[in-house]
């Protein structure tokens, strides 16, 4: 019986151009690894509402919002030294606005 394992990466940010940028990278430097496709995941959106002055007029209010962007990449067939090297790799030349979530999946091969 082998093992299969599967990672998954979730790159988020509140910019697009960011996760394009992370993506791209990803996919130039991932030497012989197996990368899916970037699927997109939902805009994640929060809206703030701030009253304009603290003593009279609560009518006016001003909103503010806050868009989060997300794409999955599945890396298939992995081993751990080069998953590794690539995490690392990833972490170090990451712009300061985007956040990696990472995970593992193992499947077990039946005959």
């Amino acid at each position: 019986m082998t093992n299969l394992v599967t990672c998954t990466l979730r790159i988020q940010s509140n910019n697009i151009e960011s996760v394009h940028q992370t993506i791209e990278l990803l996919a130039k430097n991932a030497h012989g690894l197996e990368v899916k496709g970037a699927s997109s995941l939902p805009m994640k959106k929060k809206v703030f509402t701030v009253l304009r002055s603290p003593h009279i007029d609560k009518k006016s209010r001003e909103q503010f919002e806050i868009r989060t962007y997300a794409k999955s990449v599945n890396i298939l067939n992995i081993d751990d030294s080069k998953l590794n090297e690539l995490l690392n790799w990833l972490k170090d030349s990451l712009s300061y606005d985007v956040s990696i979530k990472v995970k593992f999946t193992s499947f077990e091969k039946l005959h």
